[in-house]
């Protein structure tokens, strides 16, 4: 017998009742008759989308100075300041770096 697929926004409700029960994907999968792996698996997904997709867009103020700031051996920092915390990076640390790292201080925001 084929199993039904389920829609996105199916899932989606099924993560949210998931996690407001408190219990593991394996226990809540189980109550549920579904597969604790793919419970997971959306989970990990629906997770990754942005704040906007998940409905929850907030404003991010990010402030970045570059090379105006001294360390206390006097070499040049990078200055992050993203919602109130303050990231200080050697300068000549690599954009791609910085940006990766933006990126992931706004997502755990």
């Amino acid at each position: 017998m084929a199993r039904a697929r389920r829609s996105r926004a199916w899932w989606s409700k099924t993560v949210e009742r998931h996690k407001r029960s408190g219990l593991t994907a394996r226990a809540y999968a189980a109550r549920e008759g579904l597969s604790a792996s793919t419970l997971s698996w959306w989970s990990s997904q629906l997770g990754r989308g942005t704040r906007a997709e998940r409905g929850s867009a907030k404003p991010v103020a990010l402030e970045v100075q570059l090379g105006g700031v001294r360390g206390e051996q006097g070499a040049g920092l990078i200055e992050v300041e993203l919602e109130g915390a303050v990231v200080r990076l050697p300068a000549g640390t690599e954009p791609q770096y910085i940006a990766a790292l933006v990126r992931s201080l706004g997502r755990a925001s």
